[in-house]
């Protein structure tokens, strides 16, 4: 498939979703939420975060609200005068954290909104940050919605001390846009895009995989591809998987960065997830994969029923022996990990872009009007 097809194709899809969202069959029962409350009138970019017993939410443009898991109560709510770049919101160990746009780069208690401590830094933080063995890791970003930058000036990956925010080390990068690391090991692996005007393609344009040494930012090796936007990268021990806006999904040895296999992932993809050896994805023909690390090969297939066009949002959410996702039409479903078999396939009146977040007992989602709304599982599956 030629890039001049893909981009066709990202953009077909795009629209045939906006068209179909609202098609709901007249004969379908509608499971009820637990709870469903209307906290901003923008819509959601990202999903709501679950953090022991409680609903951190951030609207587009909106406020950062904290609510109960169990009954949807507003516990509290913190504005910032310069916004929040949505897409960076992350929550551990009591905390959460967000970048605003005036480059800062914050954190609070989940119990009280209380600031702990906020550092300035040279970029922006639109990205998620990574927390692992102790240290926070965040990335820059050049170019991003809402920021016209330089192509040519690359952004910077960040080890920070979670207590104090002070930063341990500090890796420049090429990249004018990182996605969120993934960290494992020794490793930190980061990807992005970066200028190179000797490269002519249709869309998305250059980018590298890098794995640094995660004590010191030091890099081991670099991977490069004209893949276009990085969408997600996961690792395991043995090798690296990622997509980019070709929707051609990557597997690299993580020892060395060498390619080990390419295949075309069937149809645009919004995001791929995994868990140890397996990496899952829905792609927008309604179809959901989990395919092997080491060698690409698939598993099992699902197949989403209730229309055309009923692709995962975001990624499948894997949660012990279960796979858990939410459909663009709204519909909730729960399927066996190990063998794609469907559990649980229940239509809700959620009308969402974005994924849902999961404990295995509760899932959270945002709308596209400003709605959360917390669905309890437990009593639904076997």
């Amino acid at each position: 498939m030629t890039t001049k097809q893909t981009k066709f194709k990202s953009i077909f899809f795009s629209i045939l979703s906006i068209l179909s969202t609202h098609t709901i069959a007249q004969s379908t029962e509608i499971l009820e939420p637990e709870w469903q409350i209307k906290i901003s009138d923008n819509a959601f970019n990202r999903s709501p975060i679950i953090h022991k017993d409680l609903v951190i939410a951030l609207p587009n443009n909106g406020d950062i609200v904290l609510m109960s898991l169990k009954s949807g109560e507003e516990l509290w709510r913190k504005h910032s005068p310069v916004g929040f770049w949505e897409r960076s919101l992350f929550a551990s160990n009591g905390i959460i954290y967000f970048g605003t746009k005036d480059k800062s780069f914050c954190s609070v208690q989940s119990q009280t909104g209380k600031e702990i401590w906020c550092i300035k830094l040279p970029k922006n933080i639109q990205r998620q940050p990574v927390e692992y063995k102790g240290a926070l890791y965040i990335v820059s970003a050049e170019i991003g919605p809402g920021l016209r930058g330089d192509k040519t000036k690359g952004a910077s990956i960040y080890s920070i001390n979670p207590s104090d925010g002070s930063i341990n080390w500090e890796a420049k990068s090429n990249n004018y846009a990182i996605q969120t690391p993934f960290a494992l090991g020794s490793d930190l692996y980061v990807a992005g895009s970066y200028d190179d005007p000797s490269i002519d393609v249709d869309e998305g344009g250059p980018v590298s995989v890098v794995a640094l040494d995660i004590n010191n930012g030091e890099k081991k090796w670099q991977y490069l591809s004209e893949d276009g936007f990085i969408k997600t990268v996961y690792a395991n021990d043995t090798h690296l998987a990622f997509i980019g806006y070709q929707d051609f999904i990557n597997g690299l040895s993580t020892k060395d960065g060498k390619l080990a296999w390419r295949r075309d992932s069937g149809n645009w993809v919004p995001s791929i997830s995994g868990f140890e050896d397996t990496i899952y994805y829905g792609s927008a023909n309604t179809m959901v994969h989990a395919w092997n690390i080491t060698d690409g090969k698939t598993i099992w297939q699902y197949n989403i029923q209730n229309g055309s066009f009923n692709y995962v949002l975001g990624a499948p959410i894997r949660i012990e022996d279960r796979i858990i996702f939410m459909s663009q039409k709204g519909w909730l479903i729960i399927l066996n990990a190990n063998n794609g078999e469907e559990i649980l396939n229940k239509q809700t009146d959620v009308v969402s872009r974005i994924g849902i977040a999961t404990n295995g007992e509760w899932v959270v989602s945002g709308d596209i009007t400003g709605v959360v709304s917390a669905y309890n599982v437990v009593g639904l599956t076997p």
